[in-house]
């Protein structure tokens, strides 16, 4: 039996990852689902670490099916970029 492949990444960035970005992750990672072979991440360019997900961004995943609840944010760094095999800018 071969080994897995290695995952690939797709990274999505906006200005604080509380909102826009939380919420893509989010709703990709869903549609995707856990065997997809693809890793989804969000990041910030501005962010201030472990803050937890807006609270607009949280209802509205809700009403779509989703849970932001456990979001944190983070700040986008250069391993990041290095590790996305494609990045979504949200603006």
């Amino acid at each position: 039996m071969s080994p897995r492949p290695a995952q690939r990444l797709v990274l999505f960035v906006c200005t604080g990852n509380t909102c826009r970005s939380p919420m893509a992750e989010a709703l990709l990672r869903q549609a995707l689902g856990a065997d997809a072979g693809w890793e989804v991440a969000s990041a910030g360019l501005c962010a201030i670490p472990g803050l937890p997900a807006s609270g607009g961004a949280v209802a509205a995943l809700r009403d779509a099916g989703g849970d932001l609840s456990a979001h944190r944010s983070r700040l986008l760094t250069p391993a990041l970029v290095r590790q996305a095999a494609v990045i979504v800018a949200l603006a």
